[in-house]
């Protein structure tokens, strides 16, 4: 089986710079920080 070293995508590299940017009672901050929990987990899924 070939094993390939996935790296983050873009869109999961801005919603982290995104949440950490953002003040903590924006009120996106809540869709971002949900949109990113999705997308790292699929990530971590991918990886293993």
């Amino acid at each position: 089986m070939l094993v390939k070293d996935r790296s983050k995508s873009i869109r999961i590299k801005k919603l982290e710079v995104f949440q950490r940017r953002l003040i903590q009672n924006h009120p996106k901050l809540l869709t971002i920080a949900d949109e990113l929990g999705g997308r790292l987990a699929g990530h971590h899924g991918e990886q293993s």
